[in-house]
This record gives structure tokens, C-alpha cells and sequence, in this order.
């Protein structure tokens, strides 16, 4: 699924949708994102294992367990950067969480890609 953040005014114009909306409605965003993922990855012939039904986490059956470990420090060191960030003072308090999440995760995906895969 690909959210656009722009709507159409009923004068024909496109402008950018209010992000507080967005914001509200995140959690259930993610929701119908991981309902969609499921199923399309279903379509696709590949099987799912649900996780957490009522958040929709899923897994992909027949992944090793090696691979799943090599791939699952990402959250945790996502974390760990953003707390130094916040101890350090270099974001503006009140920075928005996802928005500072979103930093460290591309650059962990820079140091990802350089790592030779197992």
C-alpha cells in the first residue's frame, strides 16, 4: 500500500492532506498496512505466520531463525542511537519520534547494505 499525502479541494486543486490527521491515525495506518502485506505476500504463494493478530505482526514461514537474528538488531539499535540523540541535545525538543526514528533507521540501512550477508 502507498499513502500520497495530497488530497483534492472540491475546487479541482491538490494540496498536501493535514499530517495531524495522519498522526491520529497512525497505529491504525500501520494496522491496514500489515493486513495488506499479509495478503498480498498470501497471494504471492508465500506463507504467513501471524505474530500478534491484533496488531497484524507477521513472519514469513520457512525464514531461518539465522536470518531472522541477523536482521533483528535493527529496533534495538535504532533505539539505542535515538536515546543518545535525545542525551546529547541534537534534536529540538519536541521533535516528533517517528521523524527521529526514521533518521537512525536510514542510517542503519547505509551500515546494513555494507555488511556482507552470512
Amino acid at each position: 500500500m502507498f499513502v500520497l499525502n495530497v488530497v483534492r479541494t472540491e475546487d479541482g486543486d491538490w494540496k498536501a492532506n493535514d499530517p495531524l490527521t495522519i498522526y491520529q491515525y497512525q497505529k491504525s495506518l500501520g494496522l491496514l498496512y500489515r493486513q495488506e502485506l499479509a495478503y498480498e505476500l498470501g497471494r504471492r504463494s508465500f506463507e504467513v505466520k501471524i505474530l500478534d493478530r491484533s496488531l497484524m505482526f507477521i513472519e514469513l514461514k520457512g525464514v531461518s531463525a539465522e536470518l531472522l537474528e541477523y536482521f533483528s538488531p535493527r529496533r534495538a539499535a535504532i533505539e539505542a542511537q535515538v536515546a543518545i540523540w535525545k542525551e546529547e541535545g541534537k534534536f529540538v525538543l519536541g521533535a516528533p519520534r517517528p521523524a527521529i526514528s526514521c533518521f537512525a533507521a536510514s542510517i542503519w540501512r547505509s551500515l546494513m547494505a555494507a555488511r556482507p550477508v552470512v
